[in-house]
């Protein structure tokens, strides 16, 4: 029976959990016997039959989180490995050591920089495998772009990608920034895994449009570009109104917070207040948390307005119609792979006037763009089937 360890799980979001999901389901398909173990970072809320869930590796004891911190700081996380018995989870260890092989499945990528606490914390789901001497693979979503200047940040990501056994990286922002930082990476291109998700589909909605929602935006975007971004998508959703349309706004980040996308639904839905023309407004929230009834959402919609990476995933493997709201190259990237790029815009681009284009266009080319939409994630779907199955084969 293969040990399978899937590490670096990022379980707080739909993209992540999406990521794991359609993980999941492709290793069960391809070694059905096989005894998975996933490392999440909220464990509790992660709890499903088909694997064993424990932690991320740093134990939750203070002295263990302060010891971490400082090594952080010091930029000396590395002596973590003469350290393992005493700072990282036993439960973790022991189901890391058992393992026959690694994956990384992604979540917030290794270079996705939001300080370097954050980096060491992701970057010791990497750095443990390695230390461990167990067969790494880094999945698609697991490197992404980077902006650092830290050297030392810059020298942990280049040890982790020349030792991994196989990198595989969905775009070519990722694939820069791993030939910047390793000469000796064994990387290829595979589309981003959930691609391969397999979900049942809703019956369609009578003239209805999705917007999968996401505001989370940080820094100076968030306090200049997020505004602009909001009033255009207010005045388009004022206008699929006037059209006939019913507007259904689906939250890509739940979290109970200040950042949760329900808190700026709630205020598009307010400012738009009595002008819905006698159609619906609402956020729709599946009626359990699992993963499959969220994508299950876009299934039903006439076209998604998709402003989260993995949303405009959800619309192409639902064959539904998608405008691409780019925060990051990468969105456009994935409607380019499906030959539907005229429909991907940058979110700085992205006014209301150039949306309602898109729009029309969507509404007179709906049958084609159905069409390329199966062709190209049967495409996608090829290859990441021939890269799994030569993966937990032992052909990488």
């Amino acid at each position: 029976m293969k040990k399978i360890f899937v590490a670096a799980h990022y379980n707080l979001n739909n993209g992540d959990r999406a990521v794991l999901e359609a993980t999941i389901q492709k290793i069960n398909e391809i070694c059905p016997d096989a005894s998975i173990t996933v490392s999440a970072f909220e464990p509790n809320t992660l709890i499903d039959d088909r694997f064993t869930t424990v932690g991320w590796p740093i134990k939750q004891d203070i002295i263990s989180r302060k010891l971490f911190s400082l090594l952080t700081k010091l930029n000396k996380v590395h002596i973590i490995k003469f350290l393992q018995p005493f700072i990282i989870d036993k439960s973790y260890l022991n189901f890391l050591k058992r393992a026959d092989v690694v994956l990384i499945s992604g979540g917030h990528h290794l270079t996705d920089i939001l300080g370097d606490y954050t980096f060491y914390t992701l970057a010791v789901n990497f750095l443990l495998p390695i230390y461990n001497k167990k067969k790494i693979y880094l999945l698609p979503q697991s490197i992404g772009p980077i902006d650092v200047n830290n050297k030392e940040i810059k020298n942990v990501m280049s040890y982790i990608l020349d030792n991994s056994n196989h990198i595989a990286y969905r775009d070519n922002s990722s694939k820069k920034i791993i030939d910047k930082l390793s000469n000796n990476a064994n990387k290829e291109y595979v589309p981003d895994i959930v691609f391969s998700l397999k979900n049942d589909k809703l019956t369609k909605e009578a003239k209805t449009v999705g917007i999968a929602l996401y505001c989370n935006y940080s820094g100076i975007k968030k306090e200049e570009l997020m505004p602009k971004v909001i009033e255009n998508l207010i005045t388009t959703i004022k206008h699929l109104l006037r059209k006939g349309y019913n507007v259904k706004i689906i939250p890509m980040e739940i979290k109970n917070s200040a950042s949760d996308d329900r808190v700026v639904a709630n205020q598009i839905i307010n400012e738009i207040g009595n002008e819905t023309y006698g159609k619906t407004l609402c956020i729709e929230e599946p009626a359990t948390s699992n993963i499959v009834d969220i994508v299950k959402l876009f299934s039903s919609k006439d076209f998604i307005i998709a402003y989260k990476t993995h949303s405009v995933v959800f619309s192409l493997i639902n064959h539904v119609p998608v405008i691409a709201v780019a925060y990051h190259p990468k969105s456009i990237e994935f409607m380019e792979s499906v030959d539907l790029l005229e429909y991907a815009i940058e979110d700085s681009k992205a006014d209301s006037e150039k949306l309602e284009k898109i729009i029309n266009s969507i509404e007179k080319n709906h049958e084609e763009i159905v069409r390329k939409e199966e062709i190209g994630v049967n495409q996608n779907l090829e290859i990441i089937q021939n890269y799994l199955v030569n993966l937990l084969e032992d052909k990488k």
